[in-house]
């Protein structure tokens, strides 16, 4: 069963928002992981039973537009998990936004996409493509009859369902793996196998109930204004009353637009803003960690030194150490 599906020769074409471009084949590590304007691995792998596995980690210093060619053979669905990231998707008329807060599930056979990929912020994603009869195998149980019915859809679809912690977790794990050779097939073996399972407990209990994802242009935007007043003005950035009024929204509506639109409410990405260019500065300017907190907006060490483990994995003087 593991050699039912031809390994195909996608071509993936880059362009960021500064006018530099990519073309080339979407595997070929040596080509993609390092551009001028940030860096893109994509990995494929075939497992037992026929199913395949993509990993992707990106990260672009500009917004940048993804053209990616199909990676779906015809009869299977994938389901696609994000740990981190923004990212606008385009599949032959199904559109809207794909970050951590939800996963993906999709049945488009023989698409092409467009991807949107939103600066500043590591996307690290996951794939899991299959047929039906494959979950059984390897799970010993039928799927639940929401995805019985994913599986069996005439049109294309892209259906979101809420995701969960450990999902995430799962799907950093699964990129940031340190394993090679066979020890690392047999870990991503493992891991599909627990996504599988918690894919058909959140399905079951979803029911797959469709949702609006989409974000009209005019709300992208008015987004995209509200990001570049706060990365202009970083170290005093408005607040949430102040930003809506000097871009026209009404508060509430602005945070939603811009969750749509970047994954986070305004406050989570003012913070996480900060974190960034604290990041920055104590690598490039060799800044103090004490100073690096007090420009964040930190008057305290120990509440930066939190949040920027929990933002980066490691403290600021781990960080530090690492130059």
């Amino acid at each position: 069963m593991a050699g039912s599906f031809e390994k195909p020769t996608v071509e993936v074409k880059l362009e960021a928002e500064g006018g530099g471009r990519h073309a080339g084949s979407a595997y070929d590590s040596e080509a993609m992981s390092a551009l001028p304007f940030g860096t893109c691995e994509l990995e494929r792998f075939e497992l037992k039973d026929g199913v395949i596995l993509h990993l992707t980690r990106m990260h672009f210093r500009e917004e940048t537009e993804m053209e990616i060619g199909n990676t779906q053979p015809p009869g299977t669905v994938s389901f696609m998990a994000c740990a981190s990231g923004v990212v606008h998707y385009d599949l032959n008329g199904c559109d809207g936004v794909f970050t951590n807060r939800d996963n993906l599930a999709m049945h488009l056979p023989e698409h092409r996409g467009t991807f949107r990929v939103m600066p500043g912020k590591a996307v690290c994603a996951v794939g899991i493509c299959l047929r039906e009869e494959m979950i059984e195998s390897r799970l010993g149980f039928a799927p639940p009859s929401a995805m019985h019915r994913l599986f069996h859809m005439e049109e294309r679809t892209v259906q979101h369902f809420e995701t969960r912690p450990d999902v995430r977790f799962l799907c950093a794990m699964m990129n940031d793996s340190q394993l090679g050779g066979e020890m690392r097939r047999l870990h991503l073996e493992g891991t599909v196998n627990a996504l599988l399972a918690i894919y058909c407990d959140v399905i079951r209990q979803s029911g797959l109930k469709e949702d609006e994802h989409a974000i009209s242009e005019r709300d992208r935007t008015m987004a995209c204004a509200a990001q570049d007043v706060v990365l202009s003005r970083l170290a005093d950035a408005p607040g949430l009353e102040e930003l809506a009024r000097e871009v026209g929204m009404a508060p509430r509506r602005l945070n939603e637009v811009f969750r749509q639109a970047f994954g986070e409410t305004v406050a989570e990405f003012t913070r996480n803003a900060r974190l960034d260019e604290a990041a920055r500065r104590i690598k490039l300017e060799r800044v103090s960690i004490k100073q690096a907190a007090w420009d964040a907006g930190y008057r305290h060490v120990a509440n930066f030194s939190r949040a920027f483990q929990s933002r980066f994995g490691c403290t600021p003087g781990d960080h530090s150490r690492r130059l």
